[in-house]
């Protein structure tokens, strides 16, 4: 149980660096994931010192000199691991690691940590309104349509040519093999407006349960809100009852791409 314990700590230790960089992200409007990854593994690092500190701390019984050496001489620390390494730390299932063999567990320790850090520190909120400096809001809803060739698919809809997609609300759908569609906007305007269209498949089963494949048709794609308008509408009724609902957003959608005829001549 104390092994299991031990292993659960180091566990939740690193998840919650990861959440708490997650969260700073999103606070500091952080948008490029690369930045944020360099951060996540920045903070890793300085938590996995802060930690260290942390636990000389408590073996010198709360003493500020030792806190103060520790903080401002970083070679003292890691004297003490050298030492602890030499003597040993504790035990696993009747296993006393020393030497490499303890520097091995504690690296492999560092680098879950610092990889929490690093999976987690991306907002989920992935889409973003430069407009009005704020996340998007993805909407709770998950329409499943019909599956189509997905190749064509992604080519109309990154040509901004929405009726394909539109069209398949209402449509029968078989749940084995299907489209998936979630969208997200920005929650104080109507400019920005988002949506991710995934290809679904059940694969197999685990314990009685389907497991489901997904791969991205297009994802986070800027669309007009007259899209977003008619999934959720789709979305309220089951894209049943909405034909005509449906035809006027098509409608509206192929005259706002529509070229304006050019005068004609006049004698």
């Amino acid at each position: 149980m104390h092994e299991v314990v031990q292993v659960a700590a180091s566990v939740g230790f690193g998840v919650l660096v990861g959440l708490a960089v997650q969260y700073s992200a999103k606070i500091a409007h952080v948008r490029n994931p690369g930045y944020a990854r360099f951060v996540g593994v920045v903070i890793g690092l300085f938590a996995m010192y802060a930690a260290w500190v942390w636990y000389f701390w408590i073996l010198f019984g709360y003493r500020a000199i030792v806190l103060k050496v520790l903080l401002t001489e970083p070679a003292s620390l890691f004297r003490g691991m050298e030492n602890i390494a030499a003597q040993g730390m504790w035990k696993m299932f009747d296993w006393q690691p020393k030497g490499g063999q303890l520097y091995t567990v504690w690296t492999l320790e560092a680098l879950m940590v610092i990889g929490f850090s690093v999976a987690l520190s991306a907002s989920k909120n992935a889409t973003y309104c430069e407009a009005c400096r704020r996340w998007s809001k993805k909407f709770d809803m998950l329409l499943h349509l019909p599956l189509v060739e997905t190749d064509e698919l992604r080519t109309s809809l990154e040509e901004e040519r929405y009726e394909g997609l539109l069209s398949l609300l209402g449509q029968p759908c078989d749940m084995n093999a299907r489209i998936d569609v979630t969208v997200a906007a920005c929650p104080l305007c109507t400019n920005s407006n988002f949506m991710t269209v995934t290809h679904s498949a059940v694969t197999g089963k685990y314990q009685g349960q389907p497991v489901i494949t997904s791969k991205p048709v297009v994802k986070n794609l800027i669309v007009p809100g007259t899209v977003v308008e008619t999934l959720k509408a789709a979305k309220q009724t089951g894209g049943i009852g909405h034909s005509e609902f449906i035809a006027k957003k098509l409608s509206r959608l192929r005259t706002s791409r529509t070229p304006a005829e050019p005068p004609a001549d006049t004698p």
